[in-house]
């Protein structure tokens, strides 16, 4: 019988240079029984989306959520990361995950380079983000953010310049846990709703 299902739902958005307007959707599972009797659920769902980086508005989605596309259009982001987790994983007795994840939720977000204030456009994002998920990110906001210099790269195509950290913010809530109510939400930003392997997690 299983004791306990570790969820680890991670939805990467990359917005990225381009020049038409092609999306693309991708979303993979994987159980694995562990040792202990657990099952490890990973869950990852990523939407890369070729966009002009001068777009500001997103009326015309195709697979790219446009409740997400309207709040990384308005906030100024270049790259947007969310990951919430359930349960602690323990290295010793299962080895590594696939995707390595802090407990509870985890946000990191570059801004583009243009954006005049990144503190403020930071704390009105979470508080965005917020809202749409579900979970306490309105909590994150500068005593509990950081702008790691040479841990976190951007993962979207980038120019050639030098990364420059200070458009980057990085926050983790070890408290916040995925439940019921951070799904629906979820289930929304996804192209195929609630009609195909997402069901597994009801």
């Amino acid at each position: 019988m299983l004791k306990l299902m570790i969820i680890l739902l991670v939805f990467c958005m990359y917005i990225t240079f381009g020049i038409s307007q092609k999306d693309y959707f991708d979303e993979e599972l994987l159980l694995k029984p562990l040792p202990s009797g657990h099952v490890y659920a990973y869950f990852q769902f990523t939407t890369l989306w070729d966009v002009d980086p001068k777009v500001t508005s997103f009326q015309h989605c195709h697979l790219f959520p446009r409740a997400l596309g309207e709040i990384v259009g308005r906030y100024n982001v270049q790259e947007l990361h969310i990951t919430l987790t359930e349960g602690l994983w323990r290295y010793e007795n299962w080895g590594y995950p696939v995707f390595d994840a802090a407990p509870g939720a985890e946000l990191w977000a570059w801004f583009k380079e243009d954006t005049q204030n990144v503190d403020g456009a930071w704390k009105e994002l979470t508080s965005a983000l917020s809202g749409l998920l579900c979970a306490s990110l309105n909590f994150i906001d500068a005593a509990n953010s950081l702008s790691p210099e040479l841990t976190l790269r951007p993962a979207g195509v980038v120019d050639n310049k030098p990364v420059n950290s200070s458009y980057l913010r990085y926050a983790t809530l070890p408290r916040e846990i995925v439940c019921t109510e951070n799904l629906t939400p979820w289930k929304k930003l996804l192209p195929c709703d609630s009609k195909v392997s997402v069901d597994l997690i009801d």
